[in-house]
């Protein structure tokens, strides 16, 4: 099948949408409600395009290309399009991560929205330059180190030991952000060093669009006195750290309206244990968690490395998109390993579980 994809004549095999041709073309289109795992629905309208002959736009997430089409996804219309229906989906935010001069805190489902979703989007409309504050230095920043070196080989600015002060606007629109440079004093409450503010620093930037991220916390507006549910002063349900039983009786909790922000393989490990006491509280039995050892399956014989696999004993680089592609959209970055690469990392184990009594007895 052949189409015209921007007045570039392209093949394409199988039955495919626009959406998915496009982006393998190395072209952008934003997207928020797209997703491998689910049917397309056209639900955000974002990725708009417009096919020649056919009246009006067409949700390139929810087309299929046919054989001689010509398909337009960048002219100045389709731009405009995009971004009244941007402005249309931020119009019903909270508090606009984009131009919020408030300071409150943003729903936690907007804000990975707009991290994910609206940065790259942000890339497409040609910014210029984009700038990270930080109160502290990269030593005390709550981020991995692969991730901080990214966001520089990637072009963003990090400007450390700086705050934000005020927000100033002109005529209802973003023009600059006030700051403040900071030094570190002792340590807080979190184990890092308190920033300070240095007196006389002020300084100012130039921004027209700004995307506070200052921390998540439960939104717990909707509770009420009568709930009987106790809060502790960090805003997260009180439970009992065994049974994850709160302060009403057969109410339990987890994950991060308990801990606060934490990773997910935390909050799975959370709502594992809730599920336990929620059915040992409807049978009726203890609420007393049991800890119990669990054994391996079966045990597998180690192997035996050769002098040259012995010198490779090193980690596998993973494997990256290029510089240049992932500035483009929000596919993976990391590309995982290949097979002989997964099997050379799983050779690196260093069988603990062989080292036990029963380990051992297994293999005799």
């Amino acid at each position: 099948m052949k189409i015209t994809l921007n007045g570039k004549k392209i093949e394409v095999e199988g039955k495919r949408t626009i959406l998915d041709i496009v982006r393998d073309n190395g072209i952008f289109i934003p997207s928020l409600c797209d997703h491998s795992r689910l049917t397309p629905f056209a639900g955000c309208r974002l990725c708009l395009a417009e096919i020649k002959g056919k009246k009006g736009y067409s949700p390139s997430c929810a087309t299929y290309a046919e054989d001689g089409m010509e398909i337009l996804t960048e002219t100045p219309q389709i731009q405009k399009m995009r971004k009244q229906i941007l402005e249309l989906i931020l119009s019903e935010h909270p508090h606009s991560c984009l131009i919020c001069s408030e300071k409150k805190s943003c729903d936690n489902r907007w804000r990975k929205c707009c991290y994910r979703c609206f940065t790259p989007f942000f890339k497409k409309q040609r910014v210029r330059r984009i700038i990270l504050l930080c109160r502290r230095t990269r030593k005390e920043m709550p981020a991995f180190p692969k991730d901080i070196d990214a966001a520089i080989e990637e072009g963003i600015e990090i400007q450390f030991l700086v705050a934000p002060t005020r927000i100033i606007g002109e005529k209802g629109k973003l023009r600059a952000i006030e700051c403040i440079r900071m030094k570190l004093g002792d340590l807080d409450e979190s184990g890092r060093r308190k920033p300070i503010p240095i007196e006389s620093s002020e300084f100012t930037i130039e921004i027209d669009t700004l995307i506070p991220a200052i921390g998540e916390r439960p939104d717990l507006s909707w509770m009420k006195e009568k709930d009987k549910l106790l809060i502790s002063k960090w805003e997260t349900l009180v439970v009992n750290p065994e049974s994850f039983l709160t302060s009403r009786e057969g109410v339990f909790a987890g994950g991060d309206v308990v801990s606060g922000p934490a990773t997910v393989i935390e909050a799975i490990a959370a709502g594992k244990s809730v599920a336990d006491s929620i059915d040992k509280f409807i049978e009726g039995k203890p609420l007393k968690k049991g800890y119990k050892l669990i054994r391996p399956s079966m045990y597998i014989k180690p192997i035996k490395l050769t002098a040259e696999e012995m010198k490779r004993t090193k980690r596998p680089k993973m494997p990256k998109l290029s510089l240049k592609e992932r500035k483009k959209d929000w596919r993976e970055v990391e590309l995982g390993f290949n097979q002989e690469m997964a099997i050379r990392e799983a050779k690196r184990c260093l069988r603990c579980e062989l080292e036990t009594e029963d380990g051992k007895r297994a293999l005799e």
